[in-house]
């Protein structure tokens, strides 16, 4: 990736992470430590840990962005997503310890990611003749364990999404 498209997504993350410490006072050093001393070798996490969740995702459409922050509570947004059970405890603890803060986490294995997000009212194509064009979590771009939070949490794979001819009749 050139390093000018590298700037660019480090300054979205950066703008994202801003909006929400409007909302969530500690979560610039709760992103911080993570970096510092979860994601490097030998940090003792069994895995890399994901998050805040909305630095995570990738939106081409405004319209969408805006469904999706109607769909998804400014908790989950905060969330940072672990992929071992065991992590989960180690980050809420360490945080604690170190920096005086408890995070948002949630933990989705990596064989609950690996599985195809079912779609319970039926997949968007089979309304199209109704107007729909998507599900919300067809709308973004986002590593398994994202996307799947993002179900769990806001339901995105049962929220169905309209063709932009159909927002524009109103």
């Amino acid at each position: 990736m050139p390093t000018a498209q590298l700037q660019q997504l480090s300054d979205v993350k950066l703008q994202r992470l801003q909006a929400l410490s409007h909302q969530n006072a500690g979560i610039m050093e709760q992103y911080k430590w993570v970096q510092e001393r979860v994601n490097v070798p030998k940090s003792g996490f069994h895995a890399p840990v994901l998050g805040p969740i909305a630095l995570e995702i990738d939106v081409k459409n405004m319209q969408h962005a805006a469904m999706l922050e109607q769909n998804v509570s400014r908790t989950c947004w905060g969330m940072f997503v672990v992929q071992h059970p065991d992590d989960q405890q180690r980050l809420i603890r360490k945080m604690q310890q170190e920096i005086k803060q408890k995070p948002a986490v949630t933990c989705i294995v990596p064989e609950d990611a690996a599985q195809p997000i079912s779609h319970p009212g039926g997949p968007a194509s089979s309304l199209a003749t109704w107007g729909i064009a998507h599900t919300l979590d067809e709308v973004f771009d986002a590593l398994p364990p994202i996307k799947h939070t993002l179900c769990n949490e806001g339901n995105l794979h049962r929220a169905y999404v309209g063709t932009e001819y159909d927002w524009m009749r109103g």
